[in-house]
């Protein structure tokens, strides 16, 4: 019998927000795939969880699929974890998702999310709205994709990088109009959070 795949969701920044379901799992699977070793060592460390925590990022996870089909057909159960938030979403393990047999039961954990932590403080009403995740970095592509949803009523949610934030202002003023409301949230249950 194969082992379970669990989709963990870990802390957006406080590492005080990882569940009691996630952190049981953590400790009681065989192995973890991570979207970064050194962070989370941090978490685990936080929690006194000791587990064997091997990489599975971007960059290296169309080869690192086989090593985690390889630990689950072995009845290994395996936790998936990106740094923040929830695999797949915006990040790392969507792709494993597709590659896996159907044999492979996979079980989400629940928790921290960036986009309804910071929808929950929205003075924008958020009943409906459109995600985007991440934009292209390529301008033509960004704006393209700005002006497909811009047919909508819906408000538009969206992650981006502090360094392209100037020029996503621009293209949403042109495209959505000079009057747009925009909410703006940064580092979410940080120190720093913003909003």
């Amino acid at each position: 019998m194969p082992g379970n795949l669990y989709i963990v969701s870990t802390p957006i920044g406080n590492l005080d927000d990882l569940t009691v379901r996630a952190t049981r799992v953590l400790g009681d699977v065989g192995v973890i795939f991570a979207e970064s070793v050194e962070r989370t060592q941090k978490l685990l460390s936080h929690y006194d969880i000791k587990k064997k925590i091997y990489s599975f990022n971007k960059d290296n996870e169309k080869r690192k699929v086989k090593n985690v089909v390889d630990y689950l057909n072995k009845s290994c159960d395996v936790a998936l974890v990106t740094d923040a938030g929830t695999p797949s979403i915006s990040d790392p393990g969507f792709l494993l998702l597709t590659k896996i047999p159907n044999t492979i039961k996979v079980i989400p954990i629940p928790g921290a999310s960036s986009l309804s932590c910071a929808l929950s403080v929205s003075r924008i009403p958020m009943n409906s709205f459109i995600f985007l995740g991440f934009l292209s970095k390529n301008d033509s592509d960004r704006k393209k994709k700005l002006l497909e949803v811009s047919e909508s009523k819906l408000p538009v949610c969206l992650f981006e990088s502090k360094h392209r934030l100037v020029e996503l202002f621009k293209d949403i003023s042109e495209i959505f109009g000079a009057d747009t409301k925009i909410g703006l949230f940064r580092e979410m249950t940080k120190i720093y959070e913003t909003v």
